[in-house]
């Protein structure tokens, strides 16, 4: 069990090695994880790994931190203004953070799926195209059929809710 700024998880993953013993398996593991927001620490030297094809579940009260070490996962903080990352995440052998990493290529791999709607900082259309555009649907300046299409779903779909 591992735990700090509130966070606690007890996840760990085993398999069968070929000399048949046991051995961790990890997908993400997270190494003395620090984010701050200009001097406040929202985590602080966290350290935790989540076991590959695992269901693991993030429990704790509002505000200890759980979405903020979901969003450094997926390098969601890059844009937030103040805010920084200090540690190591590793997903897959790959450091998240590392120099070589296409950002896109990661988020094409690490899912996030949140309770309320999470929008990176930038304009509405903007957020609705990233995956159209990342899977080449689409290129920026080019056609936004797709994306209009979208919009005009949604729009249609929250006045239903009205």
């Amino acid at each position: 069990m591992v735990a700090g700024a509130g966070f606690v998880s007890t996840s760990t993953a085993t398999v069968a090695s070929e000399n048949g013993t046991a051995r961790a398996t990890r997908a993400v593991d997270v190494r003395d994880l620090t984010v701050r927001l200009i001097q406040r620490k929202l985590l602080d030297g966290i350290t935790v790994g989540f076991g590959a094809k695992v269901i693991t579940a993030i429990v704790g009260p509002t505000g200890c931190g759980k979405t903020t070490l979901l969003r450094s996962v997926n390098r969601m903080h890059d844009h937030t203004l103040n805010m920084s990352v200090d540690g190591s995440i590793v997903v897959n052998g790959s450091d998240v953070y590392g120099r070589d990493v296409n950002v896109r290529d990661l988020r094409r791999k690490v899912g996030m799926l949140f309770q309320r709607a999470n929008p990176f900082p930038q304009s509405i259309e903007d957020n609705i195209s990233i995956a159209p555009r990342a899977h080449g649907m689409i290129v920026r300046g080019g056609d936004s059929t797709v994306v209009e299409q979208r919009l005009t779903e949604e729009i249609g779909r929250a006045s239903c809710r009205e």
